[in-house]
């Protein structure tokens, strides 16, 4: 992809970026309705709970983190990658107040993003 062409996605992802509604989820209840929705949903897709356990996860693309913290509920250590710096700091602010296992985030383009480690599941949500 032309540097250009990315350059005018992102402008238009700071403006039209789907997850900046998480930036006003402060009650419990309204994160945990998230978390059992994403839950239902990879249960439906056959996936028992229990492989997410102890397993390192990358997220490419995370946003504002939503869909990241219901694999920490599942207790996945999970790797975020976001280069949109508010939906990234959004993200942060959920971890730290609901985040349970390790986690760690790269503000970076997830096509520059490198690293040596192997993951035991690499997700991308509508990125």
């Amino acid at each position: 992809m032309s540097n250009n062409i990315l350059k005018r996605v992102k402008e238009v992802y700071k403006k039209q970026n789907p997850s900046f509604f998480v930036k006003n989820i402060n009650k419990k209840k309204e994160i945990q309705e998230i978390i059992q929705s994403r839950k239902k949903f990879l249960m439906n897709l056959k996936l028992p709970e229990r492989v997410f356990a102890e397993a390192d996860l990358l997220d490419l693309g995370c946003g504002s983190g939503q869909n990241s913290l219901v694999y920490d509920t599942m207790n996945s250590n999970c790797d975020l990658v976001e280069y949109e710096k508010n939906s990234l700091q959004n993200a942060k602010n959920l971890f730290k107040k609901y985040g349970k296992n390790k986690y760690r985030f790269f503000n970076q383009d997830i096509f520059k993003f490198k690293k040596k480690k192997l993951y035991d599941f690499v997700v991308s949500n509508g990125v």
